[in-house]
């Protein structure tokens, strides 16, 4: 099992990985030996975690997540907070599979589209 994560910095920039353990990672963070962003950053809370099967659905959860603007990662976790009661990790990882099949047929479509221009 593996989780995308978002941690919040003291600066209130925003930083987003994958683990196997959510806990373990961010005690990495906060002890400096997480990775050279948030050690010059550090690190103040986890504000937003998914659950995803395996480490590939995950690793690419987490770069459709690191190519949004700020904005739209504060609505995905300020969301997710407010529906965390009302939806399991299992739920979650369902719509966001149904969210990306829907991207990867419209970035075919597009695709298709654009060799078909002369």
């Amino acid at each position: 099992m593996y989780f995308v994560y978002i941690i919040e910095c003291k600066d209130k920039s925003l930083y987003t990985g994958i683990t196997t353990d959510v806990e373990r990672r961010f005690k990495e963070h906060q002890a400096g030996i997480g990775g050279r962003y948030t050690s010059a950053k550090k690190v103040v809370k986890i504000v937003y975690k998914e659950k995803y099967p395996n480490r590939s659905s995950a690793l690419k959860r987490e770069a459709e997540i690191k190519g949004w603007p700020r904005e739209k990662k504060l609505n995905l976790i300020n969301n997710n907070n407010s529906k965390i009661s009302k939806k399991g990790d299992k739920d979650n990882y369902r719509n966001n599979k149904k969210r990306k099949e829907g991207i990867a047929k419209q970035r075919h479509s597009f695709f298709l589209v654009a060799i078909q221009v002369p």
